[in-house]
């Protein structure tokens, strides 16, 4: 075994490692595992109560005390910070990655000298609303997909050097934390992002609409307070995105709508998720007219990091209704993202 990791993966909890444990379960699964450095950020040992045993099968392992988390965005760019790596992903609680997945992600980065490296998405829980969230907030990476260059990547589903994102600084939270934000950036400081069709991960989707209107208000507030901040916006720019916001959700749904069809799910999702996607874009965007405004607070940061953390607790009955893993911290093989029928 070499002395130095190959890729870091990092994951977020703010209370117990319990609640890492269940995609713990599945990055155990590796075909790379002994290449893997697996770093918990949390708030402290106490707190975490880690099962030291369960990370035995990675190359090494660490766990970072930061005591409280305000948002996500600021444990992620610790987690960046304490990666051993030249590569470094960070993994979400509600995420079950295939066997393969660590290793095709090495393998674009070592081949293609990219930037970043993304793959292709499908809902763990596919109802309807969770359809909608996954065209609605990670169109480009839903599968099936082509591997190939790429402007966007799936939010919080992408591999990055470590040295590329430790450049922003200061503004790492910010960036990393609203990757809307940090994409284009990247790719107007030349950096290059890839995506890649050969490992999809089940992603656990929200399942209600007034959860996922929720979180798209305040994540397109969130959103558009990083982006004045990182791509320092003058004030002229902020008005005329406020006077231009009221076309924000037609814009977002022909994006969606593409990629139901570059899918070829517009019969099963046609028109039903379009209206879904439509409402809950309006929300959005009267959420990022208001981030613009002035900007983002504390408060909705933390929700924000609620939802994204415990993840679960936006599942309904009927989504996880004989969908073992959502019971279980075991590696469950299940795969059934079949969009819902018509009418139901």
């Amino acid at each position: 075994m070499s002395s130095h990791p190959d890729i870091s993966i990092f994951m977020i909890t703010d209370d117990s490692y319990a609640k890492c444990a269940r995609t713990i379960s599945y990055l155990k699964q590796q075909t790379i595992v002994d290449r893997i450095e697996m770093v918990i950020v949390g708030p402290s040992l106490e707190e975490m109560q880690p099962d030291f045993d369960d990370l035995q099968d990675f190359h090494s392992y660490k766990i970072v005390e930061m005591g409280e988390i305000p948002w996500v965005g600021v444990a992620a760019a610790r987690g960046f910070k304490e990666a051993s790596a030249d590569y470094v992903i960070y993994a979400e609680e509600h995420d079950f990655p295939p066997d393969n997945w660590a290793e095709v992600v090495l393998k674009a980065f070592e081949s293609g000298g990219y930037d970043a490296v993304g793959w292709g998405m499908l809902p763990a829980n596919p109802g309807l609303v969770a359809w909608a969230h996954i065209y609605g907030q990670f169109g480009d990476a839903v599968a099936p997909l082509e591997s190939g260059p790429a402007e966007r990547l799936g939010p919080h589903h992408g591999a990055y050097r470590r040295e590329t994102l430790l450049e922003y600084g200061e503004d790492l939270p910010y960036a990393f934390g609203n990757e809307g934000v940090l994409y284009p950036d990247l790719i107007r400081r030349g950096k290059t992002l890839y995506l890649t069709g050969e490992t999809v991960t089940e992603h656990t989707q929200i399942s209600n609409f007034t959860d996922y209107a929720r979180l798209e208000f305040i994540g397109m507030r969130i959103y558009a307070a990083s982006r004045m901040r990182v791509e320092k916006w003058p004030i002229w720019k902020r008005a005329l995105y406020i006077a231009g916001s009221p076309l924000i959700p037609f814009l977002r749904l022909w994006r969606s709508l593409g990629h139901i069809r570059r899918t070829k799910r517009s019969r099963d999702l046609l028109p039903q998720a379009a209206f879904v996607i439509l409402a809950v874009n309006i929300a959005g965007a009267l959420g990022e007219a208001i981030g613009y405004a002035i900007g983002a607070d504390d408060q909705g940061r933390a929700e924000r990091m609620q939802i994204e953390l415990d993840r679960y607790s936006f599942v309904n009955e009927q989504d996880r209704a004989g969908r073992a893993r959502f019971a279980s911290g075991k590696t469950v093989q299940e795969t059934d993202a079949t969009p819902p029928q018509q009418g139901s």
